[in-house]
């Protein structure tokens, strides 16, 4: 993507070292963490790495929290996603099963029609950007660092447990780091006490080392590197299925329902206005008959010219 002077930096805000729906902002209104912090991030991001909840519509609506914004900017995101399956069912998928691990994570993409309105739109952007190529899924497995076998997402053994963390970077490179319960529900929004905290690498040498530390750790599960956590690509049905979404859906908005994605088009220069108007009322000049050949954005065969030159200088004027 290329980058001009007038892209907005995080730098150029000022953000909180947290975000809490139960708190104030300084100017006395109540936090809106979608508002407040996500779309702003997120008009002024070109990369989100984002770890989140479960392979669930209800978390994959929270995880496109301010994405329309970020989508106009051409932003590019990954997400891995846990997958609370019975151990069977994730010990047959660690073995090449990808039929079973399409058919349970297929499960979650059914029935969209009987949605909570938010989560349709939460999962309408996401599938959206997997339709265009600006977003790639992958599903994270948790396993035991000795033995390999798998272990509950509940399970507080060893590995992660349902870690929900994010960075953004900008077209600076500036980076932002978040970490907190994440469950940006339209229910947490308006109901929930839900927070987040905030690191930014400009902040000081802890907090940049902190960023580089999760920047690090994302990487790891990425490339599947991490040994308390297999991360697979997402299976081609399933992925199918979210460009299915993606395709069908013909209004897009936030969770909230407000419809933050305007693609906008620059007004025709004083140049294209002149154009316009010619073609529009050559023809009606002396000598201006052939305007709308000559105009034509199309090459016409040398019979066809013909037979159209012809057509119009018979037709009354």
């Amino acid at each position: 993507m290329t980058q001009t002077g007038q892209d907005q930096l995080f730098e150029d805000r000022e953000w909180l070292h947290s975000y809490k729906t139960s708190s104030l902002n300084p100017n006395g209104q109540p936090v809106n963490i979608l508002h407040d912090f996500y779309i702003p991030v997120l008009k002024r991001s070109i990369r989100y790495d984002r770890v989140a909840g479960y392979f669930r519509s209800t978390s994959l609506a929270a995880a496109s929290q301010g994405f329309s914004s970020f989508s106009v900017k051409g932003g590019s995101m990954r997400m891995i996603v846990g997958a609370d399956l019975d151990q069977a069912d994730v010990s047959a998928i660690l073995k090449g099963d990808e039929k079973r691990a399409a058919e349970k994570l297929s499960r979650e993409l059914t029935g969209i029609e009987s949605w909570p309105e938010d989560v349709r739109h939460g999962v309408e952007l996401l599938a959206w950007m997997v339709t265009g190529g600006a977003l790639e899924v992958r599903v994270g497995f948790r396993v035991h660092g000795l033995t390999n076998e798998p272990v509950p997402f509940d399970s507080c053994r060893d590995g992660y447990v349902h870690e929900k963390w994010a960075i953004f970077t900008d077209s600076s490179g500036s980076r932002i780091y978040i970490s907190g319960s994440l469950n940006e529900s339209h229910k947490a929004l308006v109901h929930n006490a839900e927070n987040i905290s905030l690191h930014t690498d400009w902040w000081g040498e802890r907090d940049r080392q902190r960023i580089d530390d999760a920047a690090f750790s994302f990487e790891q599960l990425w490339q599947n590197r991490n040994p308390f956590i297999r991360v697979l690509t997402l299976p081609e049905a399933v992925k199918q299925k979210l460009i299915q979404i993606g395709e069908n859906t013909t209004r897009l908005s936030e969770i909230d329902g407000l419809e933050e994605l305007k693609h906008e088009i620059e007004p025709p220069s004083a140049l294209e206005r002149l154009g316009f108007s010619l073609i529009k009322d050559g023809p009606r000049l002396p000598g201006g008959r052939y305007v709308g050949m000559e105009t034509a954005p199309v090459k016409p065969w040398p019979h066809q010219e013909i037979v159209s030159r012809r057509l119009i200088r018979t037709w009354p004027c």
